[in-house]
């Protein structure tokens, strides 16, 4: 993908250059079954687009990336926010203090509430409780993840 930018300007001294404010972009990465896999801003949605595919799995798999302008990053970010939250794409896990402000909920059950992907958690338990979660294991046979997500979906109940 390729995306190019042409903006003209003529001055006579570099001291005269005008300060450009680029429009900043929203942008949306599809995979061939058009299935929305990131959203996100960025000034150059082209150069991001490169930064996410040495440091991000899902950018292989895009194929089509749609781009949207804004005057400022302020409302490019809130409109990221909305989409985030809105269109569910696969692989961002940002924003979850908007979905938290939405469902009621803290901001880090919201990551596991909703309901796609599956995302990997990663947590400071006290060792009383790392010793309790053992215990249940053992009892269970149930994995650590497993139990975990028993007492998420709890969670969920007690709110919705």
């Amino acid at each position: 993908m390729q995306f190019v930018l042409r903006i003209s300007v003529e001055c006579i001294t570099m001291r005269e250059r005008p300060r450009i404010q680029l429009p900043v972009q929203l942008y949306r990465h599809y995979d061939e079954s058009n299935v929305l896999l990131y959203i996100g801003v960025a000034r150059d949605a082209g150069n991001r687009y490169r930064q996410h595919l040495k440091s991000s799995a899902w950018a292989e798999n895009s194929v089509r990336m749609t781009i949207e302008l804004f005057p400022d990053r302020a409302s490019a970010l809130a409109a990221e926010a909305n989409a985030v939250v809105n269109e569910k794409p696969l692989h961002n896990i940002n924003h979850l203090e908007k979905l938290a402000s939405i469902t009621k909920l803290p901001a880090p059950f919201c990551q596991a509430l909703r309901g796609e992907p599956t995302i990997m958690i990663s947590a400071r338990i006290p060792a009383s409780l790392v010793d309790f979660i053992n215990s249940e294991c053992v009892r269970t046979g149930a994995t650590r993840s497993e139990l975990l997500v028993q007492a998420l979906n709890l969670l969920k109940k007690q709110f919705t």
